[in-house]
């Protein structure tokens, strides 16, 4: 085995891939479906631009919509690279350079959510954005994560402790089902593993109001709360 040399030149397309991914994930699909709605999100409900927040202040419709966009731009890049093998195109002398760019774009995409330039970095958990780049990136460590998320809101009715489920699961099954998970796909399992540390850190506030009996639980069948009429509560997205 040697060590390979990755250029300048080649770290520099990867920095910039991440960069213009930062910027595509920071589009605030939350945000525009709600003022499509005339919500402002951002004063309804948890205040959140996510999915849940969507759902809970602009009907459970529109929640599916905003849900379905932000998984959008987290998989259709990182897709595109797989597909047409941009990272052997850009980076050749990069090792594994599709799996080092769709983990470019996957960070940027998931970084711009959580971070969005165009709010003053303040924005969703990245969860849906996430679920979009494994799809693409990892679909059965996803799958993983999706079944112990629907199982553990469905215990818990809490939708934030089914979202730190998930993303344990997310790592766990990209260790388990990936048979390159250690050798050509590392990459990707590190990602797996930084995004369950990244999503936990930021439900911790969630965390502490279930311990404080103060997180809200999910209810079928209940209507979307009018703007500005809700307490706030958590997102997940």
């Amino acid at each position: 085995m040697h060590l390979a040399i990755i250029t300048a030149s080649e770290a520099g397309l990867v920095f910039i891939a991440a960069v213009a991914m930062f910027f595509v994930g920071s589009i605030p699909f939350g945000l525009l479906v709600g003022l499509l709605n005339g919500v402002d999100v951002r004063k309804a409900g948890s205040g959140n631009i996510g999915a849940t927040n969507v759902g809970r202040t602009c009907g459970r419709a529109w929640g599916i919509v905003t849900l379905a966009l932000d998984a959008t731009k987290g998989f259709l890049p990182v897709w595109l690279v797989h597909h047409f093998q941009w990272g052997v195109s850009l980076i050749p002398g990069v090792p594994h350079p599709d799996v080092v760019l769709q983990v470019a774009f996957g960070i940027g995409a998931i970084a711009g959510h959580m971070y969005p330039i165009y709010l003053a970095f303040k924005g969703g958990k990245g969860i849906a954005t996430a679920a979009g780049v494994f799809l693409a990136a990892a679909p059965w460590a996803l799958l993983c994560a999706l079944t112990a998320w629907i199982m553990f809101t469905v215990l818990t009715k809490y939708i934030s402790i089914g979202s730190i489920a998930s993303v344990i699961a997310l790592a766990s099954g990209q260790v388990l089902t990936d048979p390159e998970a250690f050798r050509d796909r590392f990459g990707v399992t590190l990602f797996t593993i930084g995004v369950m540390i990244f999503a936990i850190y930021k439900h911790r506030g969630n965390v502490k109001r279930i311990f404080k009996g103060t997180e809200p639980k999910i209810t079928l069948g209940k209507k979307p709360a009018q703007a500005g009429g809700e307490p706030p509560s958590p997102s997940t997205h």
